[in-house]
């Protein structure tokens, strides 16, 4: 089974501490997991603790290029 895990960011908080956690048994259980985050995380606190199986994408995009999407 496939997952996503949708959060802001994975600064040191506590949904982001239970995500960690949550993501961290899930994968030992085999479960294939992504995490979509508003805000670039790569360098949040929580980033450097999950497993590299996990992958982590980051939705942050410049306005005017979001804006130019919406307008085609």
């Amino acid at each position: 089974m496939d997952l996503i895990h949708v959060i802001p960011n994975l600064k040191n908080g506590g949904a982001e501490n239970m995500l960690i956690n949550l993501a961290f048994q899930l994968c030992k259980r085999g479960y294939k997991q992504s995490i979509i985050t508003f805000e670039n995380s790569k360098g949040d606190f929580n980033f450097s603790k999950l497993d590299k199986q996990i992958l982590v994408l980051n939705l942050k995009t410049e306005k005017k290029k979001s804006l130019k999407i919406f307008s085609e």
